[in-house]
Formats: C-alpha cells, structure tokens, sequence
C-alpha cells in the first residue's frame, strides 16, 4: 500500500549522471510463477500491493497462449500471497483487453496504488494499432486507468493518459507515489522515464524527464531515502537503434522522490550459486517493502517465461553517505568502466547481395575462409518465384572483406542446403531427389566436384528442410528433424511450433564414406542446428523448439549424454557455432524470436559468447530491424579467422497485407572484432 510521506524538498541540483558502484542483489524466490503454469505464453511487468490484511497482491501482464476458448490477447492477471515467497493463482482476470477499437486492445504493464479516499487505481498501459504523424499504422501506447474497492473487480474508467511531448504520445509503465499530499507517476516516454503529478491521481501534468535515458522503472521509500530501479544503457546514453533488452538494471537515490542524485549504482543480480544472471534475464522491475520492512523486486526473466524476486545481500546507500562507510557497493574505477571490456566490436557490414552479375536470391548465406586462396568465400542461393531462378552462387572476397570480382554458378538447384568448409575443402548438403539427401565435395578453387554420395531419408519421419552440416572429430555430420511417431510424410510448418523433437544424425568420413547413423532424443529439440566437438565433448547447439528456448545438449566421446543448459530464451536456428581454442569462448548465432512470440515485431539475429563451460559472456544483437520496417532475417552462421568474427545471415521482407514471407532474401555478413 502507498501511504503519503512528507519530506524536505531541497533545490534541485542539474549534474550529468554518472555509476558509482554496484550493488548486489541475490535470487530470493526463483520460481514465483512461470507462463507454463499458468496457461500462458508470456508473464511480464510485475507489480505489487500489501493489503489491508497483510497479504501480497502480485499482478502481471499475461498473453494468452491462444488455445483457451475463453481468452485470448493481452490480459491482466492477478496471483495471491501470505508471505511474498508462496504465491496461488486468483481465478478470472483482473483487467480484459478491449476490442481492436479501444485504447486498451493489449492489456499491460499493470501498476495498483491505494489513493488517499481509500480506493484502488490501476494505471496500466493500453496498446492498440494506430496512425503515426506520417499516416503509417503503428502501435500505439497510452496508460490508462480503471478503479476497484477490493483491488480484484475492476472498473475501466474510460481515462487515459498520452504525453504530445512524445512522438506518438507516447506514455507507459507508469509506477505512481503520494509524496507530500500530491500524486506522482514516473513513466517511460521515448527511452526516458518522466515525472509527472496530479491532485487526485487520474488528471496529470507533465512535469519533467527525471531520467534522461532508461526504461520501466519503480521506486520505494526505505527509511528516509528513496531508491528508483530501471532498465538504464551501460553509459547512460542511448545510441542509435540501441538493444534495450541488454540494459542494465541500475538504482537512482533521491532524499524527496522528486530531485535524484548524479550518482547511480548498477544491479548485480546473482542466483543461489552466485552466478551473475545475463542482463536479458533481469526485466520489467517490480518492488515492495514487506512487512518485515526488507525490499523485494520482482522481475521476469527474458521472453517472460518466469516471474522471480530478488532482495539485497546488505544496506543499500544512501544519499550524502560516503560509499566507503557501505557494506554492499563495489566502488567503480574513474573511467566508468561499468561492464566487462566488449568481446565484440562491429567493424563493417557487407551486403553480398544483390548482384547485377548473378540473377539469383540471397538465402542460406555462407561465408567461409579458404586456406589455399587466402580469401573468404561467400555461397547463397535457393529458389525465387518473383525471378523465376533458382540455384547457388559464390563471390570471393580479400581478408578485409573487399569484393574481387569473381564471382559465379556453382549449383543449378535452389533447395534448402548447409555446408561446411574443410581446410580448403568445401563439402555442400542438399536436396538429391525425392526423398534424398545429396553430400558433394568441392574443390572451391576451381569448383571442381570431387565426391558424392546420396542418403535416403524416411519421409515420415525426416522433414527435408532447414538440416545441418558439421564437421565433428573428424567426421561429416549430416543430420536433420526426426519425428519418431509421425505416420505420414509431414511438413515441418504443420507442426506444434512448441513442442521439440528429435533429430537424426548420419556420419561420413572427409572422403564420403558412410561411418554410422544414430538418433539423438534425450531432449526434445529440433533442426536448424549446429555442432562443435571441444575437449572430447561433443556440443550440440539447438532448440527446444521453434518457438523454445536457445540450448546446448553435451555427449561424450562415446555418445553417452552429459546434460542439457538452456543458453538464451526465444531463440532457435542456432545454425553456427564456433569454439576459439585460445580464448576458450564459444560464438554462436541465432534467432531472436521473442517479438515473434509476443506478436510485436519480427525476427533479428543475434551472436552470443559464452565461456568454456557454457556460462554467458555477452549476448548482442546483429541486426535490430523494427516492427515497421516489415523486415526481418533469418538463417545465420559464424567463423572465426584473425581475431575477427563473420556472422553470415539473410535478409527479406514481409507483405503487410498478409503478413508473409516475401521470396526477395539478400545476403549480408557482418565483421567483428574480438577483444583479446
């Protein structure tokens, strides 16, 4: 419950903010409420009241997974609590979003507070599709407001409230105080969080951007000081088209609530084991003083899967009191180094294609080093209904990546295909025939066929999309989906976008010679994968699903299975993986699907880094194409050679008519810098 504070206004003080420190936090109930539980794609934006009778009231944005009858879209839900650590579901649906006219047709981001007549308000934020200044459709968002005598009925009050200083008017996330007698909401504007206030807590007027950059923040009242959490960037300043889901989860302090120190402090949130959790993993902070008076935030992990609480390991600071005197902070150094040094710097991007020379598509974009040449060789291909062509092209180019002019045919079919690179052997999977898989062997050189060998695939149970090609302890990987229980010949598009499988794996020598076959199901994954073998572990890198979870399944030397880690939520066609020996890091690429899921947006590509046992080091994003563009990308890879990272992808377009797939895919590759 918010109560009203008084407290000294002292003069507001302009200074550029800077981190100080950090503050560290420990996972207190990791398993709050999950999406899966609850019948739910997503849960996001936990918020929290203590009612009158001393039970917790946690409520949250939940999108409906789409199977119920009953509901659909974007809702708000409420969970019940005694003690803030065992949480029961309460029946029904606190807010329901409105129909596709109405302000309120996603349902979201909720925020309770108890006004001084005694009534419940909920300020939430109101999604719908609306017009942009250039007369485009865009996603609008509003917080809007609906009242409650017990905080579990609602009434919508036909209210919102929009900022004109904002493109879009754009208002959400609201958390809302009394401080002196007045009401006032902090919320997020254009990648900033505003103050504002109000005399009865539903007309409002702006007052000023509190936060010069950051994103859903809330705030509690401990003792005499005031702390304010939010999703903030790692130098406090946004850049352009910035990748807000790695901010940081940093703490403002402020004597009144209103005039905030210069000093922040990042979050650090640990688990149970004392690893630190990867920024995505840390979202949408809620925060409550228990009774008890200890502080708990609520957050939900990346994707929304799970809602979780954290509390800190000792005091936080407070404002005027020298860090040196506080147990928890860890002093910065001077430079503002908040963050590990970047693993990986952006250098160039190359758009392969179009090419005026080579009338053919873009997709399955390869780039591959070759020894002999000392250059690199990009394929790409498949087939265009638009350009009536179809087939798999190359272009070379220098080891700083400029074209030299060569390029060509090398392929005359267009079906789904993976490759890998040998030394200076290039060996290509494809489709063979009907039911077959085709393995060639190249010499890239003079592209030269030097070897191949057919397979059969059962239909039934072998989708012929989208397989892998790796090379693993000496040996050819050819392997792709395997359905054990299918009956008939399926596609993969006819499948539970939700429910892994298995996949199936055939083995040849360099020289195409048939070794084994086996199929691996200990977990439930799909195709689209890639496969690394580093100190006798074989490591293959997959999904749970297509709409799943990022995963690495680890066998040993003899195929005996060591276990599973989840690496990134949201993410699938995890179709390159690389291990640096020298650094011990493993680079892979893949898929972000989570605007795919929450239905905001499309697919961008993403590399991540991890250490030699799995654990995050940096999770960027490679392309950042936004809901507007009607563009997204797809099928990546990656490589390694001079201390640079290539990550290899496709590029095309989406009809907003009907919402698919256009057949226009254009290569790109993107060049890192590895710091060393």
């Amino acid at each position: 419950m918010i109560k009203p504070t008084f407290t000294p206004t002292p003069e507001k003080q302009i200074s550029k903010p800077r981190v100080v420190g950090k503050v560290k936090f420990q996972v207190d109930v990791p398993d709050v409420a999950s999406a899966e539980n609850l019948g739910q794609v997503s849960i996001v934006g936990p918020s929290l009241i203590q009612l009158d009778d001393g039970r917790y009231r946690l409520y949250i944005q939940a999108r409906a997974d789409g199977k119920s009858k009953d509901i659909d879209g974007v809702n708000i839900i409420s969970l019940i609590s005694n003690d803030a650590i065992k949480w029961e579901v309460e029946p029904g649906i606190r807010i329901m979003h409105g129909s596709e006219s109405n302000v309120d047709y996603e349902a979201g981001e909720p925020e309770v507070f108890q006004a001084i007549n005694g009534k419940y308000y909920m300020a939430y934020t109101g999604r719908f599709m609306g017009l942009n200044k250039n007369g485009s459709e865009q996603k609008m968002h509003r917080i809007v407001f609906a009242v409650s005598d017990d905080g579990l009925s609602w009434t919508k009050l036909d209210k919102f409230y929009e900022d004109p200083e904002n493109i879009n008017d754009f208002a959400s996330s609201a958390d809302v105080h009394i401080i002196d007698g007045e009401y006032v909401i902090y919320y997020t504007g254009q990648r900033n969080i505003i103050r504002a206030t109000s005399a009865d807590g539903l007309n409002w007027k702006r007052k000023e951007i509190a936060i010069s950059a950051g994103h859903d923040s809330t705030m509690v009242k401990i003792n005499e000081t005031y702390y304010l959490f939010a999703k903030m960037p790692e130098d406090l300043v946004y850049g352009r088209n910035p990748d807000t889901e790695n901010d940081f989860l940093v703490m403002a302090i402020s004597q009144d609530g209103i005039n905030w120190s210069d000093e922040y402090y990042q979050v650090v949130v640990q688990d149970s084991n004392g690893l630190e959790l990867i920024l995505r993993d840390v979202q949408d902070p809620g925060s409550i003083i228990l009774s008890d008076g200890s502080l708990r935030l609520f957050l939900n992990d990346d994707g929304g899967k799970n809602i979780y609480s954290i509390k800190p390991t000792s005091d936080l600071p407070r404002v005027g009191v020298s860090e040196s005197r506080e147990a928890n902070p860890t002093p910065m150094p001077e430079s503002n180094t908040s963050r590990k040094p970047e693993v990986l710097k952006l250098t160039k991007v190359v758009e392969v294609t179009p090419d005026e020379n080579l009338d053919i598509i873009g997709a399955f974009c390869r780039i591959n080093y070759v020894p002999s040449a000392d250059k690199f060789l990009v394929t790409f291909g498949g087939t265009s209904k638009e350009k009536r062509t179809q087939g798999y092209g190359y272009k070379w180019y220098t080891t700083d990546m400029e074209f030299t002019g060569e390029v060509g045919l090398f392929e005359d079919r267009g079906t789904d295909t993976a490759s890998v690179m040998v030394d200076s052997t290039y060996y290509f999977l494809t489709d063979g025939g009907k039911d077959i898989w085709a393995l060639k062997k190249y010499d890239p050189i003079t592209w030269t066929l030097l070897e191949e060998v057919s397979m059969s695939r059962d239909p039934n149970k072998e989708p012929g999309n989208d397989f892998m090609l790796a090379y693993v302890n000496e040996m050819l990987n050819a392997s792709g989906l395997y359905i054990a229980d299918a009956e008939s010949a399926i596609n993969q598009k006819d499948t539970d976008p939700y429910k892994g499988e298995a996949t199936s794996h055939r083995f040849f020598t360099e020289e195409l010679e048939f070794l084994e076959s086996r199929v691996l199901s200990d977990t439930p994954h799909i195709n689209a994968s890639s496969m690394v073998f580093v100190d006798g572990i074989y490591n293959l890198v997959t999904s749970t699903a297509f709409f799943g979870d990022l995963i690495v399944m680890q066998y040993d030397q003899d195929w005996s299975y060591i276990g599973s880690k989840v690496l990134a939520k949201w993410g699938n066609w995890p179709m390159g993986t690389v291990y640096d020996p020298e650094l011990k890091l493993f680079f892979v690429s893949y898929i972000a699907m989570e605007n795919v899921v929450n239905k905001n947006g499309f697919r961008n590509i993403r590399i991540a880094v991890f250490d030699a046992k799995w654990n995050s080091i940096t999770d960027i994003a490679v392309t950042q194409y936004e809901q507007e563009s009607f563009t997204h990308s797809g099928r990546p890879s990656v490589i390694l050679h001079g201390g640079r990272v290539y990550v290899s992808y496709d590029i095309s377009t989406i009809s907003p008519e009907n919402m698919e797939e256009n057949q226009d895919w254009e290569c790109a590759v993107s060049e890192y810098e590895v710091a060393r």
